[in-house]
């Protein structure tokens, strides 16, 4: 029941009692609107304390995207000309990083943070474009494995010339320091991101990040 109808009760019923001398005032609807009236107004300044923050948290996060978005158009220009893109440099790169032992489409998609039905598209269609072939495992013959052909080895070493030129001159504008203490901040910003997202924390159903070819 709400103080106003509690208070209405109670003067109706009070109507009907004979005059008490001396009876003390019941205030207690009067404390109980005071108590919630207190509380409310907490609860208001609690927002408003952290109204700057999330403004602040927003801002950063968007900041961020947009830096990511900017950096990945810049490299994909840079990669265009060796008809490569960002994700096909990252592939040509994991690959080649393994390429004695060759890499298996799991490995691959663990590595892409992608599933392997996922990443099975690309996979194809660099083969189409004579980037990678298939090969039977050295160490485990029921393997088949991920090798760089000779089109994508020489591609690769273009293309990594090309992309740490970009990269360097890119971070000329910061300071040694200020390059030091950015990767710190984005290497706790990644760790952060992954721990969320091993717990499950703001995924709903089962989303899955497609790899662009």
């Amino acid at each position: 029941m709400s103080d106003m109808l509690r208070l209405a009760a109670f003067d109706a019923e009070a109507s009907f009692q004979e005059p008490q001398a001396n009876c003390p005032p019941n205030d207690s609807a009067g404390t109980d609107r005071g108590a919630a009236e207190a509380a409310a107004a907490a609860e208001h300044a609690d927002g408003t304390a952290q109204a700057p923050a999330l403004k602040d948290a927003a801002e950063i996060v968007e900041q961020i995207v947009q830096t990511a978005h900017q950096l990945r158009a810049l490299l994909n220009s840079s990669l265009s000309e060796f008809e490569l893109n960002d994700v096909r440099y990252t592939v040509l790169s994991i690959v080649g990083g393994r390429q004695e032992s060759g890499c298996t489409q799991s490995e691959l998609a663990d590595a892409l943070d992608q599933s392997e039905s996922s990443i099975s598209t690309l996979v194809d269609r660099m083969r189409t474009s004579g980037l990678l072939y298939r090969l039977r495992s050295k160490t485990d013959r029921r393997k088949r494995v991920l090798m760089l052909t000779d089109r994508g080895r020489s591609l690769m070493a273009l293309a990594d010339g090309r992309h740490r030129r970009e990269v360097s001159e890119l971070l000329t504008a910061f300071e040694p320091e200020e390059r030091t203490a950015l990767l710190a901040l984005l290497r706790r910003l990644l760790a952060e991101i992954i721990e969320r997202r091993s717990r499950g924390i703001g995924q709903s159903g089962s989303e899955t990040r497609q790899a662009a070819a």
